[in-house]
Order: structure tokens, then sequence, then C-alpha cells
């Protein structure tokens, strides 16, 4: 029996060991994600320009850039007040996880110029 338990746990440590640790991405090896955290709180990205770059019924996209980091941030409203937003790097092509959110349908964005505060 407790020779059962040695064997066990010798092959539980074995697996452990035996994936290569390399291949798992961590923020330390992914440069935007490096230059972020190392980010001061104060130093804030820029938004290009006020007015959208794409607006649609349901999205409004803007770009955002700080030195030479550009993302672009889109946001998207859903159904039951959901609403979904999307901060990406430009130029980068990564792959993209189906949506959680895809089953609600999007809501039309009012766009008003009018600000009633």
């Amino acid at each position: 029996m407790l020779l059962r338990w040695h064997i066990i746990l010798g092959l539980l440590a074995a697996f452990t060991y035996a994936a290569d640790h390399n291949l798992f991405k961590t923020c330390a090896r992914v440069g935007v994600c490096n230059r972020l955290r190392k980010t001061p709180p104060n130093e804030l990205f820029k938004i290009d320009n006020l007015e959208p770059t794409s607006k649609g019924d349901y999205i409004n996209s803007w770009k955002l850039s700080r030195g030479k980091d550009k993302f672009r941030l889109t946001i998207q409203l859903l159904e039951k007040g959901k609403v979904r937003f999307q901060l990406k790097e430009e130029n980068k092509k990564r792959y993209e996880l189906k949506d959680v959110l895809d089953a609600d349908q999007p809501k039309r964005i009012n766009q008003s110029t009018n600000d009633t505060g």
C-alpha cells in the first residue's frame, strides 16, 4: 500500500516537472504587457481624436496612444444593460477567443452631440 502511494506521488511529480514552462507566455515575455506594467499610474493614454474613428449602430471605436504603444478602444452596448469593452493593439493580429457575450444582441447607441448633462 505504501509503495503504491510512492509510485503515484513520483508519477505526479514527474508530470509536474515534465511540462515545458518556456512554452507558457508570461507578462515578462510579452513586450506590451511588460511596458504597461512599468508605466506609472499618472502617465495616461491619449485619445487621438474625441470623435470616434468608426461608428456603427451598436459600436463606437477610438484610437489611443502613448509613445509607441497604440491601441483601439471599442465600446459596444448589448442587451440587458451589458457593455463590451475591447482594447486591442493596433497593427498586431492575435488569436481571439469567441466572445462570451455573443449570444446577446447589441442595442443602438444614441449618437447625440447635445450634452444635456
